[in-house]
């Protein structure tokens, strides 16, 4: 698979370029017989494409038919579409087709660590932040944990996501699951927290959790709940305990439930070969 870097030094020979900033008109301009990418550049950002059209007056570009984009400083990202819209003076680019973002490690761009997909977005680039609807996939490859919804605002500078609609999280090798109505991502600290008709699923000892909000460490898999917390395991033994508050870990299946219906009650399950 081809790098960010070398897809774009493929057309540095022989796609045409210009200076976004030094534009003076509308250029729209496609290399239709060699089918030859162009290639556009300002101070922040590089792309490529097959059709670029620069107007000065709306300070805007825009950019169709296999369009990538990429930062020339930190943080290092990435833009992929089939059309984009960039205002180069409010310093934003909007999709309103589907949207491929990915973050890097380094100016290398050899690294990948985080990448976003949906149907529509835009970004301000100025602040570094990233807004997407419709269909939202985010995979946060150092955990790695995927996270789909409808919509999520993805703070690049600040690594943290907010989910305001139902959301799933998947985290394939500890095999756990979890859904809520809503949700927040601390990526550099690797902790979720869910709210609203929280469930939350550890595969390994068929541990379920039901909670109002509850905080996962997804690194240590150490989760706090609070409202109307229910934990159920159907793995031998079966057990079922119910209470205001809990702490324990999804993976191992070790849980303390504090406040059940007969008062200030503390249940603690510690499974038989831990």
């Amino acid at each position: 698979m081809r790098s960010v870097d070398d897809l774009l030094a493929a057309t540095e020979t022989t796609a045409k370029k210009w200076e976004v900033a030094n534009a003076e008109k509308i250029v729209a301009e496609q290399a239709s017989a060699e089918n030859v990418p162009v290639k556009g550049f300002n101070p922040q950002f590089e792309a490529i494409a097959q059709i670029i059209s620069v107007s000065n007056k709306k300070n805007q570009v825009s950019l169709q038919g296999g369009v990538l984009a990429k930062s020339k400083e930190t943080p290092w990202l990435t833009f992929e579409s089939d059309s984009l819209s960039w205002f180069t003076q409010r310093e934003v680019i909007e999709a309103n087709n589907p949207l491929k973002v990915e973050q890097y490690a380094g100016e290398d761009y050899a690294a990948l660590t985080d990448r976003m997909v949906g149907a529509v977005g835009k970004a301000q680039l100025d602040q570094s932040i990233v807004s997407l609807s419709q269909s939202v996939r985010l995979d946060a490859l150092t955990q790695p944990l995927t996270v789909v919804s409808e919509s999520a605002v993805w703070d690049v500078t600040a690594e943290t996501v907010a989910l305001d609609n139902p959301v799933d999280i998947e985290q394939p090798e500890q095999k756990i699951t979890a859904s809520a109505n809503q949700a927040t991502l601390d990526l550099a600290e690797d902790v979720v927290v869910l709210t609203g008709e929280v469930r939350a699923v550890g595969e390994k000892n068929d541990a379920r959790l039901a909670a109002d909000r509850v905080q996962w460490q997804t690194s240590s898999q150490d989760v706090e709940a609070t409202g109307n917390v229910l934990y159920e395991q159907a793995a031998d033994p079966e057990i079922s305990m119910a209470g205001s508050q809990a702490v324990g870990n999804l993976e191992r299946g070790t849980v303390v439930v504090t406040g059940g219906e007969s008062g200030d009650v503390v249940t603690e399950f510690v499974p038989t070969d831990f």
